[in-house]
């Protein structure tokens, strides 16, 4: 396989697999429940592939050497399952290789580079639902009255490099996000951990549905933006306009390569591995 048909089939390059193997730490050999053996490499190749664009496995069997439908569906399943288990700590506890003090106030001063009217925000939280079939049992639970779907809910928290910072899920899809909010113990976590170097507080920012608290800042509810307000260029002579009085900060928009977390899964997937999509979170008049 060539360089550019790696990228394309895999989204990694092929010069990377070998470090990805060894960074995950994917064994030598992956056993399937009915004892067929497929390599390491091999099978991390397999989830790429299914995780890089909506497939069959039908459709990936001249790939890898034809092998059946059903081995390709355990390799699969046995690698997703193993990186889940193996790392999935780094997303649902804190990680302090990523949320130590210096890391934090980085994060903080690049959205403040962009604009946003916090100097201590260094991420953002939301969260998402994600359709699934109708089930045969519990739609109520899993139907959610906003959407109108059945689906799962996730909350996850991203930072300015685009990775995740925090995540937890899944929850019933008819769950509010400050019901997740409580449910996952966040806010316990911010209050123990997101302090700068100098000992102030940082802080989330998320929109009305999540309370204000002083790890958690939240824009005013019900609160609509002028063409005015939209426009950057009025924004800039509107000191000159009002005689010299400097307004309160006005929204600024901050577009972060944050995680709406997973491409659609069937019926019951809900591992949090599933490809990242961008987000576009906005700075509405911010409370203080």
């Amino acid at each position: 396989m060539e360089e550019d048909e790696c990228l394309n089939e895999f989204r990694v390059r092929k010069c990377d697999l070998p470090i990805l193997v060894d960074v995950l730490g994917i064994p030598n050999e992956i056993v399937c429940d009915q004892r067929s053996v497929v390599g390491g490499v091999e099978a991390l190749c397999m989830l790429l592939k299914r995780l890089a664009y909506p497939c069959r496995y039908s459709d990936m069997m001249q790939r890898f050497g034809h092998r059946q439908v059903p081995v390709l569906c355990m390799a699969t399943n046995s690698v997703l399952d193993y990186i889940y288990s193996a790392h999935h700590h780094r997303i649902t506890q804190w990680n302090v290789n990523i949320l130590n003090p210096v890391a934090l106030r980085n994060y903080a001063d690049c959205i403040l580079q962009m604009g946003a009217p916090l100097d201590n925000c260094f991420g953002f939280i939301d969260g998402t639902v994600r359709p699934i079939a109708r089930p045969g049992v519990t739609q109520r639970i899993l139907y959610n009255g906003h959407k109108r779907i059945h689906s799962l809910k996730y909350q996850a928290v991203a930072i300015p490099n685009g990775l995740i910072a925090h995540l937890y899920g899944p929850v019933e899809g008819k769950k509010h996000d400050s019901g997740m909010l409580a449910e996952s113990g966040l806010l316990a976590l911010l209050q123990r951990h997101a302090i700068s170097v100098d000992g102030h507080p940082m802080c989330v920012y998320g929109d009305p549905a999540y309370p204000l608290r002083v790890h958690l800042q939240a824009p005013f509810r019900h609160v609509h933006l002028t063409p005015q307000m939209m426009n950057p260029l009025s924004l800039a002579s509107l000191p000159q306009k009002l005689n010299g009085v400097i307004p309160t900060p006005s929204p600024t928009f901050v577009v972060c390569p944050v995680l709406s977390l997973f491409t659609k899964p069937p019926v019951g997937l809900a591992n949090p591995l599933h490809g990242l999509l961008p987000c576009l979170f906005c700075f509405g008049p911010v409370r203080l």
